[in-house]
């Protein structure tokens, strides 16, 4: 039987993390032994089915005595996540260890010194490049056996760090999971006072610089007045820049723009709740939310990163090739003007990146992979 350790760094609802748990959800366990390391102790840790083993780190552990033994372990000059997989390894005794994104950084000298096959999946680009430190990243282009890319483009920057077996597994959307309860959508658009009129345009993704927190500004300033509100869901960072863009709403653009945080159980429902998407992000290394706004029969407006200009076309969005935020407002007003698109023709645009197609693929690359 194909023993697997994968390891991540939260569990939670990331889209990356997202598409590990579809994976370990629709892998055999006759066919596959699987062990699941998580830095933290993610969301996602407790909805896994019975037969996926699972640790975290001592650093995040509930017992107190492997918080202690970390320390220990640093006083030494030991990695405590390198020394805790090592010994996972001699236990489990994995044929394939799968590092899901490249911010686990005490993976690659374990795996080294344990001398098995790691492969690691890139979810980033080079916005996240700058967040790790220099010898991590040079860690995971020399040690890693074989590198994943979630996109072209994310592909195409592994290429250029100098790795030589770069593979494509494309991010995917469970689309059967996608089911918007419309009775809750209707109580949501009473409870922020969203009006029969109103255009309601969505941005889904943390709330921070790189996903266009100050684009937001001028795009309020010029529909201020008008029946068009935003709504952004997402984690919020508590950063300056967000105490900023909330003064200036609070200020000059009250009940037009709306934070209700990040969203689980009502996640689709905003999203339904929505007549279009806004991506002000500068940089996507997939964009996950586009598919799913596409697959909700929603016109999506923005700058074009990602794979947005493989699934936006002039019938069901409207991409900016330059940073230009009247561009963007530009495209908004075309969708304003006519909101309604095909939605058949539009799920088949995204058809290509649900898991009904891509976890066959993704089961058959990691077959290969365990060659």
């Amino acid at each position: 039987m194909k023993k697997i350790l994968f390891i991540t760094p939260i569990f939670g609802r990331t889209g990356s993390e997202m598409i590990l748990w579809y994976l370990l959800n629709h892998l055999d366990p006759k066919e596959y032994r699987i062990y699941l390391f998580s830095e933290q102790m993610g969301e996602l840790l407790n909805k896994l089915p019975p037969h996926v083993k699972t640790a975290v780190s001592y650093r995040n552990s509930k017992v107190w005595y492997l918080k202690l033994f970390r320390g220990i372990l640093k006083m030494f000059g030991i990695h405590p996540v390198g020394y805790q997989l090592s010994r996972l390894q001699k236990k489990f005794k994995a044929d394939l260890w799968y590092v899901n994104t490249i911010t686990v950084p005490g993976s690659y000298g374990a795996a080294k010194k344990s001398n098995v096959k790691i492969v690691t999946h890139f979810h980033e680009l080079l916005q996240a490049y700058n967040l790790i430190r220099y010898n991590n990243l040079k860690d995971v282009i020399s040690i890693s056996d074989v590198c994943i890319g979630c996109s072209e483009e994310v592909c195409d920057r592994v290429l250029d760090l100098g790795h030589r077996d770069v593979r494509l597994q494309y991010s995917f959307i469970d689309a059967a999971g996608i089911k918007p309860d419309l009775n809750r959508v209707g109580e949501l658009r009473r409870d922020l006072g969203i009006n029969p009129g109103d255009f309601v345009w969505i941005i889904s993704g943390t709330i921070s610089y790189m996903k266009g927190l100050d684009q937001i500004i001028p795009v309020l300033e010029h529909f201020k007045g008008q029946s068009v509100k935003i709504i952004w869901i997402g984690g919020k960072l508590d950063t300056g820049l967000q105490y900023y863009a909330e003064q200036i709403v609070a200020e000059k653009y009250k009940n037009q723009l709306f934070f209700p945080g990040g969203q689980s159980a009502d996640y689709y429902n905003y999203m339904e709740l929505a007549d279009g998407m806004l991506i002000l992000s500068r940089e996507e290394s997939f964009s996950l939310v586009a598919v799913e706004a596409v697959y909700l029969g929603k016109p999506v407006v923005g700058f074009n990163t990602g794979i947005l200009g493989q699934i936006i076309n002039e019938e069901n969005g409207a991409l900016s090739n330059t940073m230009d935020i009247n561009a963007v407002i530009s495209g908004m007003h075309i969708f304003h003007e006519r909101p309604v698109i095909d939605l058949e023709k539009s799920r088949q645009n995204v058809l290509k990146y649900t898991s009904e197609f891509q976890l066959p693929h993704f089961e058959r690359l990691l077959n290969e992979l365990l060659m």
